[in-house]
């Protein structure tokens, strides 16, 4: 906040709901909501003190989350996404494209894949991510053997065994 008009000798303080809270042609101040500062030029002789209203915007912050986070490659996650307000838009990106737009987006990544989601109309909200987790199991191999392979009807038997398919 600055103040000018007081001439070149001019003192000046600054108040808040009437306590001062600093002195001089300028305050450097970071208050956490909406705040009016009046300024008083006590060295001014016929001026008059003037107020500013300092306008403070409450900070957004956005909650992505995946469900499920980790999933088998072909199956799908939910993203959602909160804390923009009533009549907050989304966009959703990953790999530097938008894949979609809401507050909700199902996706089917083929490999393990971040998303990144903001708030198009929020102001002050910034992007948050999410990563999915994909889980490609090895292929399944599964190897089947007859003992004897081959025989004469009605004479004997044969054993099939397989092997393969995991532990």
């Amino acid at each position: 906040l600055s103040v000018s008009g007081g001439g070149p000798t001019a003192t000046y303080t600054w108040k808040t709901v009437g306590s001062v809270v600093g002195t001089g042609s300028s305050l450097s101040v970071s208050p956490g909501n909406t705040t009016t500062y009046q300024v008083e030029c006590t060295s001014c002789g016929s001026c008059t003190a003037t107020q500013v209203t300092l306008t403070v915007t409450p900070a957004c912050t956005l909650v992505a989350a995946a469900s499920p986070t980790s999933l088998v490659a072909g199956s799908s996650s939910t993203l959602t996404v909160s804390g923009g307000g009533t009549a907050a838009t989304y966009s959703w990106r990953s790999g530097g494209s938008v894949v979609g737009t809401g507050s909700s987006l199902t996706v089917t990544p083929p490999s393990t894949s971040t998303y990144s989601v903001a708030c198009t109309s929020c102001g002050s909200c910034t992007a948050t991510q999410v990563t999915v987790n994909v889980s490609i199991p090895p292929a399944c191999t599964l190897v089947a053997v007859a003992s004897p392979a081959s025989l004469v009807a009605g004479s004997g038997s044969s054993t099939l065994s397989v092997s393969g398919g995991g532990p």
